[in-house]
């Protein structure tokens, strides 16, 4: 029942409709995260395409993107996991 419920919630999904703008004074009023964010793509994935266009839509300010390269999978999980606490030492 889980999985059934999680399926019809990916197929119904919408688009966050959330908008860069650079504006201080319209920044206020569109739709967009406040929260920092570390956006992180594997090279080989076939969403990375997905995460430049979430990053067009994030405010420079408070995010950054990645691009992962990776060899093999577990090797992967460690350099993501080693990276994150790397950066939110740094408070971006």
């Amino acid at each position: 029942m889980n999985l059934g419920l999680f399926i019809d919630t990916y197929i119904k999904r919408t688009d966050l409709n959330i908008v860069r703008e650079l504006d201080v004074i319209k920044k206020k009023h569109v739709r967009c995260l406040r929260m920092p964010v570390l956006n992180i793509g594997g090279a080989f994935s076939p969403h990375i395409d997905d995460t430049v266009t979430l990053n067009g839509r994030l405010d420079p300010t408070n995010s950054a993107w990645m691009k992962v390269l990776c060899e093999r999978e577990h090797y992967c999980i460690d350099k993501v996991s080693k990276t994150f606490k790397t950066v939110s030492n740094c408070h971006l």
